[in-house]
């Protein structure tokens, strides 16, 4: 009996888990989505700060156009979007791409666990040319 119940409890954690982290990976693909127009439309973001990002596809922007919708719950106290855990998403350029990373259960970017959750967005090249997804 004590087996099946730790079983179960077991099974419960890794469900919520893996739901958390199927969250985290929609909401990114939305954010890929959202930052792709707003880039193709307006040639860059005003900065790869969280909370600017939130702006600025909110519609705070030169064109006033809502590129994204954020549901209340996925803006923390300091407007910036936070993932299923909480943590705020952090995003980056690099080698032409944009990244939107999610830091997973530890909070932390570490190459010690694989509960990381990265996308990326192809951006324009200082020659002009898209980069490769």
């Amino acid at each position: 009996m004590k087996r099946i119940f730790l079983i179960s409890i077991l099974l419960a954690i890794l469900g919520c888990k893996s739901a958390d982290r199927a969250k985290a990976e929609a909401e990114i693909a939305q954010l890929k989505s959202a930052i792709s127009e707003y880039y193709s439309q307006n040639g860059s973001l005003p900065s790869l700060q969280n909370a600017d990002i939130v702006k600025a596809l909110s519609g705070e922007n030169i064109k006033n156009k809502i590129y994204f919708e954020f549901p209340s719950n996925m803006l923390d106290s300091k407007n910036e979007v936070i993932d299923p855990w909480g943590t705020p998403y952090s995003f980056s350029s690099r080698d032409g791409f944009i990244y939107i990373i999610s830091f997973g259960t530890n909070h932390a970017m570490d190459s010690a666990t694989d509960d990381d959750v990265v996308g990326k967005v192809a951006i324009q090249t200082e020659q002009g040319a898209a980069a490769n997804p």
